[in-house]
């Protein structure tokens, strides 16, 4: 582990870290390249003189998230039922500010080195295709070192067909597809 107050990096052979007294008021900063992918540095920490201190590191959670458009409304993706690909998904952890993603075309999206907690899903209504509706808020616990998948079932608007082989979609709203 890299732990550094400016340009100083001193590491002792039992894994302390000493800093000169007279070295400013800069923070110490954990470096993450140093931790590797399964853990998350703190934020910076501002030490001042003889301070002693002890640096917490938690281990990342991950999550995936996968949407496809329910068109029997089960909430279970069936072997028709498609994927939603490039649809917007906002994802916020329960204080802080989120992340904006948008889904691949297999309708996934994924987040790894997250801190482990609960978040909250929503899709963008206006990223949605005509022929959907936008579900409700989802929500998810993510654990220390595990990777959740969270599956969204997007509801299908109804179908109304004008002539045999056309259909269209009872749409009150717009949509982009």
């Amino acid at each position: 582990v890299r732990v550094t107050m400016g340009a100083l990096s001193v590491s002792t052979r039992r894994g302390y870290f000493a800093f000169p007294a007279e070295v400013g008021r800069e923070p110490l900063v954990v470096e993450a390249a140093s931790l590797g992918p399964a853990f998350l540095p703190p934020p910076p920490i501002a030490a001042f003189g003889d301070d002693r201190f002890e640096i917490a590191v938690h281990r990342a959670a991950g999550l995936r998230i996968e949407a496809f458009l329910d068109r029997d409304g089960d909430g279970l993706r069936g072997p028709t039922e498609m994927p939603l690909d490039d649809i917007e998904i906002e994802v916020s952890p329960g204080s802080g500010s989120g992340w904006t993603m948008r889904t691949e075309a297999d309708g996934s999206v994924e987040l790894g080195a997250v801190r482990p907690g609960g978040y909250v899903v929503r899709v963008n209504p206006s990223t949605l295709p005509r022929r959907a509706t936008a579900p409700g808020l989802a929500s998810t616990t993510l654990e220390a070192g595990q990777t959740n998948t969270l599956v969204l079932a997007v509801p299908a608007r109804p179908v109304v067909l004008l002539r045999a082989g056309e259909e269209t979609v009872n749409d009150a709203g717009g949509g982009r597809k």
